[in-house]
């Protein structure tokens, strides 16, 4: 989705993604299973700090509830719900602050602030609607890898306590 987007960071909740990629060839079918939704892609222009409410939310439990590219996050189990988040940096090792603007991908479900409640997307500065549903975003990436293809290994979101 970040890659299609052209976005500094791409964020979608954990219900979302459906199923796991199994190792051997992927199929349409096999990117079917893990997005079955067909949910839209929007490109989010996103304060720094509604972008840590979002985070808030995703590690509002003590496990996260998101999926994010272009960015690690540690976050503190131990704090109270909604002051968890300890750390943001970008994929360059930037650290995220409150006060920047950020270019965000997520689908319509969330974008509204109403799927499963990540209301501070609807507060974003500007929505742009890419046209394009995840799981086409996810075929042309997959189709544009090395092959074969390495699932990455790094840690985005991280307990710390």
């Amino acid at each position: 989705q970040r890659w299609k987007a052209g976005a500094q960071v791409a964020v979608m909740n954990a219900g979302g993604v459906r199923a796991p990629l199994q190792a051997g060839t992927i199929t349409w079918g096999d990117l079917y299973q893990v997005h079955p939704f067909g949910n839209m892609l929007v490109l989010l222009e996103l304060r720094g700090s509604d972008l840590r409410q979002v985070m808030e939310h995703a590690v509002r439990r003590d496990a996260a509830d998101a999926h994010i590219s272009g960015m690690t996050v540690e976050f503190d189990a131990t704090r109270p719900a909604g002051s968890r988040v300890v750390s943001m940096r970008l994929a360059d090792g930037t650290a995220v602050r409150d006060d920047g603007t950020y270019r965000v991908v997520t689908n319509d479900f969330l974008s509204s602030g109403v799927g499963d409640g990540y209301a501070p997307f609807a507060r974003a500065l500007r929505e742009t609607p890419l046209g394009v549903t995840d799981l086409d975003a996810l075929i042309e990436y997959v189709q544009q890898l090395p092959q074969p293809v390495r699932a990455p290994q790094d840690v985005r979101i991280r307990a710390v306590r």
